[in-house]
């Protein structure tokens, strides 16, 4: 069924404020739209329900999922970057201090659809659901959660020593390019998370952003990357590497993004990634069907630039949806290459574990299909001990500078601050 009742960006997060209410495990893909966006972005798709479909603890988790994926009703999914472990023979030595799940999928019992500005609901009891959703309050906009003992993991001059020792690193051959990250946590008291990603939503109107409540768990994504769809017969990955800043006004913009596209430290960082994609889509994808469509692209954000890919194969027959997920589990954007190499000497180099950052969030529809997105630009909280995380960090290369791959972090971080209540970094 449809109704419209502006203005709907209301209704449609008075819908997501009635699902969290209401149902153990939420999400809410909120991708904005952008035509010239290759392969479309995020719907807008809530789905909610209250039993997994298997344990998180499960040993392969690709297995149970290929066991459960059947056509015609929609499942959610969250992957933690630890599930690296269980595609390749790897181990974390890290403690899990997020105790956020490592993986958690579910069938949707209820499914909303935004069709131009109009809901649809797939619920036996559509109709009242909708008369409830349009009854909720938002409530008044919170003034921000109180942050307390803010802490950042890694200090500027750790970070630059290790982006030293990463470099050595590549000098000896150990890799070519490695994603080095870094954590910040807190302590929040009276954390909205839905407010909280709405105003996130604000300030970064990102094609993959999402919302996802795991219990008591909750993972505020304004993500402009995507790491895998399936569209049919077609597997498209579209991998970033390469950030600038906005321009103060229309012609230091452009230059800014001239610089970007020109830049050969960039291109050279981008391209190892997209080669990188591409090997990992030979374990699922017919012979010579791999093509890169766009390479280099830039496209722009509201607090930066980017450089984006979109690399295309198309799926051997013999191959589940759920193997094209796991054989190019983690995204290469987020690892390094040689990836095997680069996920070990990340696992021994980084202060923190990764947990929920750099995995995954995404949905396999009813036709068989699936989208999922690059956990980065995200905010997570465990509402179990009020702890809030993010994360940023960069590609390091022989050539990194490592005082710019430091700004360039911090400068990943400046709209998850300014929704935190927090000054520039």
């Amino acid at each position: 069924m449809q109704e419209t009742s502006p203005p709907f960006v209301n209704l449609w997060y008075q819908a997501l404020t009635w699902a969290c209410k209401r149902y153990t495990y939420v999400a809410f893909f909120d991708g904005e739209a952008m035509p010239s966006y290759p392969y479309g972005t995020f719907p807008k798709l809530l789905l909610a329900g209250n039993q997994p479909l298997f344990s998180a603890a499960e040993p392969d988790i690709f297995a149970k999922l290929k066991q459960h994926t059947q056509e015609g009703k929609y499942i959610a999914g969250y992957l933690s970057y630890d599930i690296k472990n269980q595609v390749e023979k790897l181990n974390t030595s890290l403690p899990n201090e997020h105790h956020f799940p490592e993986s958690l999928f579910f069938e949707a019992e209820l499914a909303i659809r935004c069709q131009h500005e109009a809901l649809e609901i797939t619920h036996p009891a559509s109709d009242s659901i909708l008369e409830a959703i349009k009854s909720t309050s938002l409530g008044e906009k919170s003034q921000g959660s109180l942050l307390n003992n803010i802490l950042q993991r890694t200090n500027k001059l750790r970070y630059i020593q290790q982006v030293e020792e990463i470099k050595r690193r590549i000098e000896e051959g150990d890799v070519y390019e490695l994603n080095y990250c870094m954590q910040w946590e807190a302590t929040a008291e009276h954390f909205s998370p839905i407010f909280t990603y709405i105003r996130l939503r604000e300030l970064a109107a990102m094609p993959f952003a999402a919302f996802y409540k795991l219990d008591q768990h909750y993972i505020l994504s304004a993500s402009p990357e995507r790491f895998l769809k399936l569209e049919g017969n077609t597997i498209i990955s579209q991998p970033i590497k390469g950030t600038a800043s906005r321009g103060e006004n229309t012609e230091q913009d452009s230059q800014k993004k001239r610089a970007l596209h020109q830049s050969e430290k960039e291109r050279a960082e981008h391209m190892m990634i997209v080669d990188l994609m591409r090997n990992d889509l030979t374990r699922t994808a017919q012979l010579g069907s791999i093509t890169v469509e766009e390479l280099f692209g830039i496209y722009t954000f509201p607090a930066v630039h980017q450089m984006i890919s979109t690399i295309t194969a198309l799926k051997a027959n013999d191959q589940k949806a759920s193997e094209v997920l796991k054989y190019a589990f983690p995204m290469g954007s987020m690892t390094g290459a040689p990836k095997i190499m680069a996920m070990q000497i990340i696992d021994q180099m980084e202060d923190q574990r990764r947990g929920p950052f750099s995995g995954s969030i995404g949905y396999l529809s009813p036709e068989g299909d699936f989208d999922f997105n690059v956990l980065i630009r995200s905010i997570f909280f465990n509402a179990i001990n009020n702890k809030v995380s993010w994360f940023a960090g960069g590609a390091i290369t022989y050539d990194s500078d490592p005082e710019e791959e430091y700004q360039e972090a911090l400068l990943k971080t400046k709209s998850i601050r300014e929704t935190l209540g927090l000054p520039p970094a």
